[in-house]
């Protein structure tokens, strides 16, 4: 009896040992092939892998499949163009309608050099995942001077440019493009054209397998003065 019981008991050790050892071979070929699908992923959206550890821990986001993944990247990389103006106030529009000034404060007022900010905001619900991106916006701040030219406004110049995700997001934003990458076009300069270019740093993680992603982005963006 005694004997049967330690026979019995090595075939369990056995049994057990050779179940981890499938169960650890299994874990390998699982994890083997997950890296090997977003090596493939990133050679087709033309993204970076990069170390999971570098990623801020908000940015991570925790995925079914490699195919949400897939989803997502094109969501955030794809283009995407949004157009702005507002009404800027002449004091020689005034200056016409009621005309009390002579011509000497006209040519005073149309030649004045005003300086101003302003940031152009436009919702962008793809740059979070899941319900979180309902709260997400792009951001595009900027200083710039302008005057007017026959009663109409015109930029003059446009600096410190500085482009962000507000709202809740699930990514870092990181531009590359500076101050001189812009452009005014329309009747008399009256549009400020951006194109931001950047990249997306997020974690990502399928079923526990963690990896860091670098995504490149573009932003466009225009503000007319009216």
């Amino acid at each position: 009896m005694k004997k049967m019981f330690t026979v019995l008991l090595v075939l369990c050790l056995l049994f057990s040992a050779s179940f981890s050892a499938f169960a650890s071979l299994e874990t390998k070929s699982e994890e083997k092939e997950f890296y090997a699908s977003m090596q493939s992923l990133a050679r087709k959206h033309n993204f970076e892998i990069v170390d999971f550890e570098s990623v801020p821990s908000k940015n991570i986001i925790h995925f079914e499949t490699i195919e949400e993944v897939e989803i997502f990247i094109e969501l955030i990389t794809k283009k995407q163009i949004f157009t702005e103006s507002i009404f800027i106030e002449n004091p020689v529009r005034e200056v016409l309608q009621n005309n009390t000034l002579k011509n000497s404060s006209f040519t005073s007022a149309s030649s004045r050099i005003q300086d101003d900010s302003h940031v152009i905001k436009w919702w962008s619900p793809f740059s979070g995942w899941g319900q979180t991106g309902w709260y997400t916006w792009k951001n595009i701040s900027f200083e710039y001077t302008y005057d007017f030219l026959d009663g109409n406004p015109r930029f003059l110049s446009i600096s410190n440019i500085s482009s962000y995700l507000t709202g809740i997001h699930m990514t870092t934003w990181h531009a590359k493009t500076t101050d001189d990458d812009i452009i005014t076009n329309i009747n008399h300069n009256d549009t400020v054209t951006f194109n931001i270019k950047g990249v997306y740093v997020l974690g990502i993680v399928v079923n526990g397998y963690p990896i860091g992603a670098r995504a490149n982005g573009e932003w466009e963006a225009s503000l007319r003065l009216h």
